[in-house]
């Protein structure tokens, strides 16, 4: 895989149609494992709310940094 970043002739030169294929496959893989770990967040996030709820405690009783 070809590392852009760095890369002084990239910055030099317009990225051919091969590159741009390149790089765009690599931003849909980076955006898919973003998706992956944004709905591992929410299923924790939602465990975690549902073992509160059974011990009583709502996000009212938890400390304001907890609460974004």
């Amino acid at each position: 895989m070809k590392s852009f970043v760095g890369d002084v002739d990239a910055t030099n030169r317009e990225l051919s149609t091969e590159d741009l294929k390149e790089f765009f496959g690599i931003f849909l893989a980076y955006k898919r494992q973003v998706n992956e770990m944004n709905e591992q967040v929410i299923m924790i996030g939602n465990s975690l709310s549902e073992a509160l709820e059974k011990e009583g405690i709502t996000l009212s009783d938890l400390p304001d940094s907890t609460q974004e």
